[in-house]
């Protein structure tokens, strides 16, 4: 692993440690997840809806924050309402894993004929102006498929990201989201490696929403919750919180 000395980009380098028996199971997901890109994706759908019923009724301490934050976001919905929105999001999050190594493995042509971006005359005309872009998305690795699709069009992409546990998918991760170019920064260096290279940059960020009886907080996180500084916090009125959990 290696970070660029000039610019503080985080760099992952391929390692001959990554061919160690521990790793033998990661790679042989990253040949399961190979296979699932060249399936067709109604077939790959139809497998992720199959598991994400079934995962959606355990448990955990995932699905328990879930549950907790569809219940302030929707006090007018039925618990049944609830648990249609909980099962639809497992859904979409599963599409979204199993194709995504689609981002590495399939052409530019095919991912831009599957990725879809709405009002896209509103960041064409914001880039052309020569504009800085802020990108406020949720945390989900659904977010690697608008900004791998921008950095193809040649925009200068940089994003802020966290490192994995497991150095084998990391590396494999790094390499995929800078197929097309563009940097990554990771976030315990803080926002300012990203704030001070860039004069024209698409940035790409995380959006944490909390709700309390009086107000919705949205935080953009940066950097790790230990410094504080580099936090923005913005009040939403409570009853805005149904239209952005949507």
């Amino acid at each position: 692993m290696s970070k660029d000395s000039t610019t503080s980009s985080y760099l992952p380098t391929f390692e001959w440690a990554f061919v160690h028996p521990r790793y033998w199971g990661t790679w042989l997901g990253i040949l399961f997840a190979g296979i699932l890109a060249f399936i067709p994706f109604r077939l790959r759908d139809k497998l992720a809806e199959f598991l994400a019923k079934r995962l959606v009724r355990m448990n955990n301490r995932a699905k328990k924050r879930a549950v907790a934050n569809l219940e302030h976001c929707f006090p007018e919905k039925t618990e049944e309402e609830r648990f249609a929105i909980l099962e639809q999001s497992y859904i979409n999050a599963g599409c979204v894993m199993l194709g995504f190594a689609t981002i590495m493995m399939r052409s530019k042509r095919y991912l831009e004929k599957r990725t879809l971006f709405r009002n896209e005359e509103i960041l064409t005309e914001l880039v052309d102006k020569g504009e800085k872009v802020i990108l406020l998305v949720p945390h989900s690795w659904a977010i690697d498929y608008p900004a791998v699709q921008l950095a193809s069009r040649g925009l200068p992409v940089a994003a802020m990201i966290k490192k994995q546990k497991n150095r084998v998918a990391d590396w494999l991760m790094n390499v995929q989201r800078l197929k097309y170019g563009g940097r990554t920064h990771e976030r315990a260096d803080g926002i300012k490696p990203l704030s001070n290279r860039f004069a024209k940059v698409t940035w790409v960020i995380t959006c944490r929403m909390k709700t309390t009886a009086q107000s919705t907080a949205c935080s953009c996180l940066s950097s790790p919750p230990r410094k504080p500084r580099f936090q923005a916090w913005v009040n939403w009125p409570h009853s805005a919180a149904p239209r952005l959990c949507r």
